[in-house]
């Protein structure tokens, strides 16, 4: 469900493109296959913005194809969303610089969260939120979990679970 400015804007965006009520239900129609704007989903959205941006409306402040740029390039890069969440999770922590971690994620591709893929951008910010949860940890717990976790993790140990439910390690 689009938010309350998204709404005023498409509406102001159909009446400064010039079209009328029935055209304007006709493209939420035909594009989104919905009735009415509060039923867009937030792609469907920008795929209305972008017919109507390409029906003469203009964004102020922003290029005259940035709907249709956004629209082709979905899939291809990480939304804003997912940006604005990349940046506020590592302002919560200070351990790693994002340009290394940026490049990690993307195999060297790229040192931007711009230039992240959509499946990159996800793994970065399970990364992070990794990240601040271990850091959250007390001392002590992550002083004795470490060895534990890492034997496990590097097959030295192999965890059963026996009947009563303890865990038996050889």
């Amino acid at each position: 469900m689009p938010t309350s400015l998204q709404l005023r804007l498409i509406h102001i965006a159909y009446r400064q493109a010039g079209l009328e009520e029935e055209h304007y239900r006709l493209i939420l129609a035909n594009v989104a296959g919905v009735p009415s704007a509060k039923d867009l989903t937030q792609a469907s959205f920008e795929d209305v913005m972008a017919v109507l941006e390409d029906s003469g409306f203009r964004d102020r402040g922003k290029p005259a194809d940035y709907w249709r740029g956004k629209v082709a390039s979905r899939g291809r890069q990480c939304g804003e969303r997912m940006a604005y969440k990349i940046h506020e999770l590592a302002g919560q922590q200070s351990h790693y610089a994002m340009a290394g971690l940026c490049r990690r994620v993307s195999a060297g591709r790229t040192e931007a969260v711009e230039g992240l893929r959509p499946r990159e951008a996800w793994n970065l910010i399970e990364l992070l939120k990794a990240v601040i949860d271990r850091a959250d940890q007390p001392e002590a717990t992550r002083a004795t979990d470490a060895p534990c976790v890492a034997a496990v993790a590097s097959g030295a140990v192999q965890a059963t679970t026996g009947a009563l439910g303890l865990l038996a390690g050889v």
